[in-house]
């Protein structure tokens, strides 16, 4: 009955990750089964994340402007002119989740983003007609603005908001302030 190894993994400070494992149990000359007291260490080799993998939030000193535009999930941006191109500036009032970008990054800070991250297409952006929906002329999937379910169109509801609250199955922001419809099939409830 050989123990299994325990992993214990240590970040270094600008270097790969380490992970130490307890070397493996040895006969010992009387027949005793001992772990020995030294850890070795392995290196990890370092992983390269995909542009479409989640990335931490991070803030770029100075801020993001039209000339020194921002990359996704770095956070300084007024709007989505300050951010590379597909990019928008991601408002928040506290501490919300970023869509592909993971941390709590600061409290406030807007952030670049991508408003499709997720498999969200062109066609789910937010978009505001210039008249309202209503039970006349309803208003499709992630369409605004709706005031009650019965503006929308078949299957879809109308997702009441207050401020630039995601809208589930929908990409961007949209306006402040504005409902959209939306397919109830996209929400996922908070776990």
């Amino acid at each position: 009955d050989t123990p299994e190894p325990s992993e214990k993994v240590t970040e270094r400070p600008s270097s790969s990750p380490v992970v130490l494992t307890d070397a493996p149990a040895s006969a010992s000359p009387t027949d005793q089964a001992t772990m020995s007291p030294t850890l070795q260490p392995v290196t990890l080799s370092p992983v390269t994340q995909s542009p479409t993998g989640i990335e931490p939030l991070r803030d770029q000193i100075g801020g993001c402007n039209i000339y020194a535009q921002c990359e996704r999930c770095i956070g300084g941006c007024r709007d989505g002119t300050e951010c590379e191109e597909g990019l928008s500036c991601f408002l928040r009032r506290g501490f919300e989740a970023v869509p592909g970008c993971e941390g709590p990054g600061e409290r406030a800070q807007a952030y670049c983003y991508d408003p499709l991250y997720g498999g969200l297409s062109e066609e789910s952006l937010l978009a505001v007609r210039e008249w309202e929906c209503d039970k006349k002329d309803r208003c499709g999937k992630c369409e605004g603005q709706c005031s009650q379910d019965e503006d929308c169109e078949k299957d879809l509801v109308c997702y009441r908001r207050f401020g630039l609250e995601l809208v589930p199955g929908c990409a961007s922001q949209g306006v402040l302030a504005t409902s959209y419809c939306f397919d109830p099939d996209d929400y996922v409830a908070p776990v």
